[in-house]
C-alpha cells in the first residue's frame, strides 16, 4: 500500500476540508431540497425517484472514494503500529510506533530524504468522518426512496379500493 499515492488520490478529489465542506453543503441542499408531500400522486412519485437516483449515484461514488481512502489509512496506520519495531522494549516500540505514525513521511527528495509528512491518526479520523458522512447521506436518500415506494403502494391500495 502506497500511502502517497491515497494521499495524493485524497488531494485530487477532496483536496482539503474547505472542498470536502463544499460538498457536504451542496449534497445536505440536494437532500434537504427532496420534499415528499403528504398528498402526493404518482407522477410526483416518480419524479421524485428520478431526482434522488441522480443523487443517489453521484453521493454513492464520493461515498465508495471516502470509504476507501479511511480503509487505507486505517490500514497503513495498523501496520505501522504492528510493525515498528525501533526501541530496546515493548513499550519503546509502541511509544516509537505512535510517535512514527504521528509523523508519517509520504514525500522524499531524491537521497531518499522526507519532505512531507502526516498524522496518520489525524487523516485516519478526517477520512472516517468524511466516509460516515457520506453513508449517512446515501442512508438519508434510501429512506426517502422507500417511503415513496411506500406511498406508491399506498396509492394503488386506494386506486383498487375506489374501483371496488
Amino acid at each position: 500500500m502506497n500511502l502517497d499515492r491515497v494521499y495524493t488520490s485524497c488531494a485530487e478529489h477532496f483536496a482539503n476540508d474547505a472542498d470536502f465542506e463544499e460538498r457536504a453543503r451542496y449534497y445536505a441542499e440536494k437532500v434537504a431540497a427532496i420534499h415528499i408531500p403528504a398528498q402526493i400522486t404518482e407522477s410526483h412519485i416518480k419524479n421524485l425517484n428520478a431526482i434522488i437516483d441522480d443523487i443517489y449515484t453521484e453521493a454513492a461514488f464520493d461515498a465508495v472514494m471516502a470509504e476507501n481512502e479511511y480503509e487505507d489509512i486505517r490500514r497503513k496506520l495498523n501496520v505501522v503500529l504492528k510493525d515498528y519495531y525501533e526501541g530496546h522494549n515493548e513499550q519503546a516500540r509502541t511509544a516509537a510506533a505512535y510517535q512514527f505514525a504521528q509523523n508519517y513521511p509520504i514525500k522524499f527528495d531524491d537521497d531518499g530524504n522526507p519532505l512531507e509528512f502526516v498524522n496518520l491518526f489525524e487523516l485516519e479520523s478526517l477520512w472516517r468522518r468524511r466516509a460516515t458522512y457520506m453513508e449517512t447521506i446515501l442512508n438519508i436518500l434510501q429512506q426517502k426512496s422507500n417511503r415513496l415506494i411506500n406511498d406508491l403502494g399506498v396509492l394503488k391500495i386506494e386506486g383498487q379500493v375506489t374501483k371496488n
